[in-house]
């Protein structure tokens, strides 16, 4: 119970710097607060999938016990995101 609050009060404090960023740096534009977000959230993605991977194998969760049927172990294929879908948009003449 106490490791979901503070998971969630976590996320809270992230999202809410997102409004609170631009206030405090004014000074920077906005492309430089952009890749900086995006950055500190790709690293904290990183760092939790890391942690989650090292659990799942210390504690043997990630031998294919609760994986769902019918998928190969050891492919990683089941894992992967889809492919992004291209589209183009013509004008009116």
């Amino acid at each position: 119970m106490l490791v979901g609050l503070l998971c969630s009060l976590e996320a809270g404090l992230l999202w809410g710097v997102v409004f609170v960023a631009p206030l405090m740096l004014a000074d920077y534009p906005g492309m430089v607060l952009s890749f900086g977000r995006y950055l500190a959230f790709g690293v904290i993605a990183v760092v939790l999938s890391a942690t989650s991977n090292l659990l799942k194998r210390r504690s043997g969760a990630g031998a294919g016990g609760h994986r769902a049927a019918g998928r190969r172990r050891g492919t990683g294929r089941a894992y992967l995101p889809a492919p992004p879908v291209a589209f183009s948009v013509k004008s009116a003449p």
